[in-house]
């Protein structure tokens, strides 16, 4: 939705921070320019932090942009 593409963003050959963390199982950060409702571009830093479960798997994540445009 605010990249403009109707695949995941790592199809796009993009940095995905959901595939990262299930990968990597660690924290990340990646830029990625991101689309409003107006169709405006911006770019954001997009971070994305992994829950475990009691086994050590990602279960879930947490994941904020923040607009650095400017």
């Amino acid at each position: 939705m605010t990249h403009r593409i109707d695949k995941p963003c790592w199809q796009n050959n993009e940095l995905c921070p959901l595939k990262t963390v299930l990968e990597k199982k660690e924290a990340v950060v990646v830029e990625h320019i991101h689309y409003d409702k107006e169709g405006s571009a911006g770019i954001y830093e997009v971070h994305g932090y992994p829950i475990f479960d009691n086994n050590g798997e990602v279960k879930n994540m947490i994941e904020y942009s923040s607009n650095i445009t400017d």
